[in-house]
């Protein structure tokens, strides 16, 4: 298992690039099922990419976003088989998410969470041509193995993500 991506859910994804001097080769995609508007930065990179996430109609973004307010919203983990995955995950205390079925059905992924932690996991079946334990994936990205994404550390009521050395706003 590795860390793929790291999401932010922010109110707009040009004025987050714009205020975090940020600019991205990748096209936004439009999910109108799920209502948002998503686009990786750096997604030609394998590994520690970041997600901007906008909902743009009703969903499971624009609830997040009414409850919680923009910033981290997800970390997206590829894993080998599904299965063997959340049952290490559930031994450590998380859950699958109830809104889980709608946005992933069958067995392509799973949103965990874990009472008292701001934030969800994301568990998809995809490349894990690297490897990091799960414990360290919720902390902090290691420069090496994920180049693009610096660190996600605690901060007060949440957190702060250092990309590319710099500290980003959340909006």
């Amino acid at each position: 298992m590795f860390l793929d991506h790291i999401a932010v859910l922010t109110t707009g994804i040009e004025r987050f690039r714009e205020v975090n001097q940020l600019h991205s080769r990748e096209p936004i995609e439009v999910f109108d099922d799920i209502g948002s508007r998503e686009q990786y930065l750096d997604g030609d990179q394998v590994g520690g990419r970041l997600l901007l996430l906008q909902p743009h109609g009703a969903g499971p973004y624009l609830r997040a976003l009414s409850k919680r307010g923009p910033g981290l919203h997800h970390l997206g983990i590829a894993v080998a088989e599904l299965a063997p995955a959340l049952e290490d995950w559930r031994s450590r205390g998380w859950e699958v998410h109830p809104q889980s079925e709608h946005a992933m059905p069958g067995d392509s992924g799973a949103f965990l969470f874990q009472r008292g932690v701001p934030t969800l996991i994301e568990l998809f079946v995809g490349q894990t041509g690297l490897s990091s334990p799960a414990g360290e994936v919720a902390l902090a990205a290691d420069r090496d193995r994920f180049p693009s994404i610096v660190g996600v550390r605690p901060a007060g009521e949440g957190v702060t993500i250092t990309y590319r050395d710099r500290v980003l706003q959340m909006i």
